[in-house]
This record gives structure tokens, C-alpha cells and sequence, in this order.
């Protein structure tokens, strides 16, 4: 019978592998063969009888395989396709003095590092000075810097020792260095570390606790470029983040008092941690 072979042969060829064929060129064929089946007066013989519904069922089958195929090749048949998730395209705003919405935030103008990080409720902006920038928390005397650090201090507790001379080296290591050095502080070893792609290096200072430790002019740290001298308040806390940045050396300070509460700390650090540099 040549319209079951030619039939056949057309559904053989389809499913080859080595040689496609397209689906559009199997329905015709297959479905070109199934009118002459009904228009036939001859008596049918069983086999005949049994012919019609088998190549029925053989044209459904290669129609669900041919738009199981297309659909693969990312055919449309006029459903919408599954909806991507939404992406915020708001810009971060540029952070300024007082009180913050949550959301995302960059560096004001001056800072030489361009970034962004998400702050939650509860902080406000913190601009000392151009090349040191951050978060305050509400109500609490903690928070976050970004700052350029040029120098530091020669004697934390004498204001009159001035700063280190000659200064501090122009590298993270020479900055890391520095600060495991500085007198009456507990500063853990550097230690290494990666944030948004950049190698750090981090570690703990812990300034002073005795109240008698330093001078009335209270303790003091590092310079930043602008030539502003930071203080800390006695025992203290700062964990550290330190790298290079866009040709910049960066130090990322998250300063805590004792006995802040073990949660507000792991909230500091998750805003640290959600910094990206751009460039």
C-alpha cells in the first residue's frame, strides 16, 4: 500500500537525527495521505479498517512532537511566555546630612570612590568632610565611615606628638600596619578578604578602656586627607575594611560602643557587606 509506506517513510525521516526535517513539511505530507484513505470504495481489509485510525494517531503524534519542537526553539503560539521579576531602575540617591529613607545610596560629591550600599531605617547621613563620608544610627553613637586615611597619629593619647612622621605609607599593607602598631590599642592581625570583587584586608581596633589611659584631649587615630583628625571614645570598637578601590586606598570603619546590642552590629556590617563599586 504506497499511502502507508510514503507515510511512513515521512514519519522515519522526520525523526531522524542526523538529517531534520521541517514540521510544517511533515504535516502536509502525513495529512495529504489521510483524504485518499476516506475517499477509497474498495472493500477494506482488516488491515485497511486498522489504517486510518493508527495514521490518526500517528498525525496527532507528530503534530505534539513538531510543537513540542518549535516551542524548544522559542516559538510563540500567542500565550505570553513567563514574566520576569521586576528590577527597580530608581538611581541610588547621594547621601546628605540628617535623617535617611531606607534605600540605596551613593557618596557625595568630593568622595573619590564611586560606590553604592543599602541602607535601612534608622540612620541618618554623616559628611565630615569631603574624603570622609557615612551613616549615623539614630539615637545610638555608632555608625559607618568611608574615609581616605592620609596619616596617623604618633601618640593616640597626646594630641601634642602630632602625627606620624615620616607618615604612613601609600599602601593597604603600610595602612594595616599602622594600626596594629598604635600605641595603647588591641588590634587583631590583618586578615584577608573580598568585597564586591576587591581583595581586604580587615581587622578589629579596640581603643582604650581605662579612663586614666590618655590625656584629657581624648584618644585619636588617623588623619584623613583633608587634614580632620579622628577620636574614639575609650574601649571603643572599629571593624575595619581595607583595599584599593579605583587606583584608591579605602577604609571602610564600622565603630561600636561596648555593650551594643549583638544585632545592631550584624545590621552595620550587612550595609557594609552590600557595598558595589562602579568603575
Amino acid at each position: 500500500m504506497n499511502s502507508g509506506h510514503d507515510m511512513d517513510r515521512d514519519l522515519r525521516d522526520w525523526m531522524r537525527d542526523d538529517e531534520p526535517v521541517a514540521a510544517d513539511h511533515v504535516l502536509d505530507a502525513v495529512a495529504e495521505q489521510l483524504p485518499r484513505v476516506r475517499q477509497r470504495r474498495a472493500r477494506w481489509s482488516s488491515l485497511q479498517q486498522f489504517a486510518l485510525p493508527a495514521a490518526a494517531s500517528a498525525l496527532v503524534l507528530v503534530a505534539l512532537i513538531a510543537v513540542g519542537t518549535l516551542l524548544g526553539q522559542g516559538r510563540e503560539f500567542g500565550f505570553p511566555g513567563p514574566t520576569p521579576p521586576a528590577t527597580s531602575t530608581q538611581p541610588p540617591s547621594a547621601l546628605d546630612a540628617g535623617e535617611l529613607e531606607p534605600g540605596t545610596y551613593t557618596l557625595s560629591e568630593g568622595f573619590p570612590v564611586r560606590l553604592a550600599f543599602d541602607v535601612p531605617a534608622g540612620y541618618g547621613g554623616c559628611i565630615l568632610v569631603p574624603t570622609e563620608q557615612g551613616l549615623c544610627a539614630d539615637g545610638d553613637n555608632r555608625g559607618i565611615d568611608f574615609v581616605i586615611v592620609e596619616n596617623l597619629v604618633a601618640d593616640p593619647c597626646d594630641a601634642s606628638q602630632g602625627q606620624l612622621d615620616p607618615p604612613l605609607g601609600p599602601t593597604v599593607d603600610d595602612l594595616v600596619a599602622g594600626l596594629e602598631r598604635l600605641p595603647g590599642f588591641t588590634a587583631t592581625s590583618g586578615t584577608p578578604g573580598e568585597l564586591d570583587g576587591h581583595a581586604t584586608q580587615r581587622l578589629t581596633l579596640v581603643a582604650p578602656m581605662a579612663p586614666d589611659a590618655c590625656v584629657t584631649s581624648g584618644v585619636q587615630t588617623w588623619v584623613v586627607t583633608s587634614g580632620r583628625t579622628n577620636g574614639v571614645g575609650l574601649g571603643e570598637r572599629n571593624e575595619l575594611w581595607i583595599l584599593e578601590a579605583q587606583g584608591t586606598r579605602l577604609m571602610i570603619a564600622l565603630a561600636y560602643q561596648p555593650g551594643t546590642p549583638p544585632e545592631a552590629v550584624r545590621q552595620m556590617r550587612d550595609i557594609v557587606e552590600s557595598v558595589r563599586f562602579d568603575g
